[in-house]
């Protein structure tokens, strides 16, 4: 019985090192990788969204230009926002360039 009691005492321990390890490591953004991910990630998602294998290299400039937008939205929020600098409403919705690519509004 004692035993019992020191490795549930011990497993909650751990549990709680573990939330404790996960709330305080610094979750750290790659730009550069999310830049260069992004057309092959989102182009998967409109190949899954619209059943055809591929068929996102039909649109690979509304592909682009929502991966642009979501780099250019992402680096606003970082860095700009503290600045006050304002973006360009029509360059940074990318709301708008998701549905020129294909992925349709969930209404």
């Amino acid at each position: 019985r004692g035993c019992g009691a020191v490795k549930v005492a011990l497993g909650v321990a751990l549990l709680l090192v573990g939330v404790y390890m996960a709330g305080h490591t610094p979750q750290v953004l790659d730009c550069n990788r999310l830049r260069s991910a992004c057309p092959r990630d989102f182009g998967a998602l409109l190949d899954k969204l619209g059943g055809v294998p591929g068929g996102h290299l039909t649109k690979e400039a509304a592909v682009n230009s929502y991966c642009n937008c979501v780099d250019e939205c992402i680096n606003y929020m970082l860095v700009y926002t503290e600045e006050g600098a304002t973006p360009e409403p029509e360059r940074t919705n990318c709301f708008l360039k998701s549905q020129a690519a294909g992925v349709g509004s969930s209404r």
